[in-house]
C-alpha cells in the first residue's frame, strides 16, 4: 500500500469518529432545555402602544351650504385663498328678494305718511273735544244762571211785582239756556266718539307699520342670504362651484348645495377609529404619534384630547 493512500484512508477515519461523536453528543442531550442569561441592567416601564388609522381634519371647519335659490353670479375667493371672519365670498341672484324689498320700504313710508295724518286728526279731535268740553261747562252754567233767573220770576209774577212777558222772557231763556246745554252734550259725545275713532285708526296704522316693518325685516333676511360671508378666519379648502351654476337650498332631511369648505388651519386633528379592544386603553391627555402617508419618515406629536363615547357600526 502506498503512503498516499495511507493518508486518505487515515482522513477518512477521522471523519467517521468525528461523526460518531458528535452524534453521540447530540443524541445524550436531545432532552435538554437551552437556557439563556443576560446580563441585569435597569430599562423603562413596558409600554402598551394602541395603532389605529383614519383622517386628518382641521379642529374647525364650515361647510357652507345655499341659503336660498338662486343662480351664482359671482365668486370673490379661490381654492387655498386665505380669508377674514366678515370677508365676501360669494353672491348669488337677487333680483326678486331686492325689488319685493324696494316695494315693501315703499309701501312702509305710504304707512308711515298715512300714520301723521292719522296723528294729525287725532290731535284736531282732542282739540274738538276739549273745545266741546269748554262749551258745555259755559252752557250749564248759563243754564244755572236761566234757571236761577226764571225761579226769581216766577216768585215775583206770584206777588205781582213783574209783568207776565217778563216771566216769559226768562221762561224763554231758560228754555234756551237747555237746549244749549243739551246742543253742547251732543257735540262732546260727538267729538268722544270722533277722538276714539280716530285713536283706534291710529293704533290700526300702527300696526300695519309693524307688520310691514316685519316683512321687510323676513324680506331682507332674503336679500341678505344670497351674499355669503366668511364665518370665521381660515382658508377656502373645496370650493365645487362656478359661476353660473345654480345653487339648492336644503329642504327638511335634504342638504342643500355644498358651495365651499371653509377651514381653520392653525389646529389640525386626527381623527381615527380605534378598535372596541383597545379603546378601555385610551385616556384624555394621553401622548399620541401621528404620521401622515402624504409626508413620509415624520413623526407628528400630539394629546388624545377627546374620546368618542358611543361605537361606529362598519357597514
Amino acid at each position: 500500500m502506498s503512503k498516499s493512500k495511507k493518508v486518505i484512508l487515515g482522513g477518512i477515519g477521522v471523519i467517521v469518529v468525528a461523526v460518531g461523536i458528535t452524534v453521540a453528543v447530540k443524541y445524550r442531550n436531545k432532552d435538554v432545555v437551552t437556557v439563556q442569561t443576560g446580563k441585569v441592567v435597569q430599562m423603562d416601564a413596558l409600554v402598551q402602544t394602541v395603532s389605529a388609522s383614519g383622517e386628518i381634519k382641521p379642529l374647525k371647519y364650515i361647510n357652507i351650504t345655499a341659503n336660498s335659490f338662486g343662480r351664482i353670479v359671482e365668486i370673490a375667493v379661490r381654492e387655498g385663498d386665505h380669508v377674514n371672519r366678515g370677508d365676501p365670498l360669494l353672491k348669488q341672484e337677487s333680483v326678486q328678494p331686492s325689488a319685493d324689498l324696494r316695494s315693501a320700504e315703499a309701501l312702509l313710508q305710504q304707512f308711515k305718511d298715512d300714520q301723521e295724518g292719522l296723528e294729525a286728526a287725532y290731535r284736531s279731535s282732542e282739540a274738538i273735544l276739549r273745545t266741546s268740553q269748554a262749551e258745555l261747562v259755559r252752557a250749564r252754567a248759563d243754564y244755572d244762571k236761566a234757571k236761577i233767573d226764571f225761579e226769581r220770576m216766577q216768585n215775583l209774577l206770584k206777588e205781582g211785582l213783574i209783568s207776565r212777558a217778563q216771566f216769559d222772557a226768562a221762561h224763554a231763556a231758560l228754555e234756551v239756556a237747555k237746549a244749549q246745554v243739551d246742543s253742547a252734550l251732543a257735540r262732546v259725545q260727538q267729538s268722544e266718539a270722533q277722538l276714539k275713532q280716530s285713536d283706534k285708526a291710529r293704533i290700526s296704522a300702527g300696526s300695519r307699520i309693524a307688520q310691514q316693518r316685519g316683512a321687510i325685516a323676513r324680506i331682507t333676511d332674503q336679500v341678505s342670504k344670497t351674499v355669503y360671508l366668511a364665518p370665521l378666519t381660515g382658508v377656502v379648502t373645496n370650493l365645487p362651484v362656478h359661476v353660473g351654476e345654480s345653487a339648492v337650498p336644503g329642504i327638511q332631511n335634504s342638504i342643500g348645495s355644498n358651495l365651499m369648505t371653509l377651514a381653520d388651519l392653525s389646529v389640525i386633528t386626527a381623527e381615527v377609529k380605534v378598535d372596541e379592544t383597545d379603546i378601555v386603553n385610551v385616556t384624555l391627555s394621553q401622548e399620541a404619534e401621528v404620521t401622515v402617508d402624504a409626508i413620509p419618515n415624520k413623526i407628528f406629536k400630539g394629546k388624545v384630547t377627546e374620546v368618542g363615547s358611543s361605537a361606529l357600526t362598519r357597514s
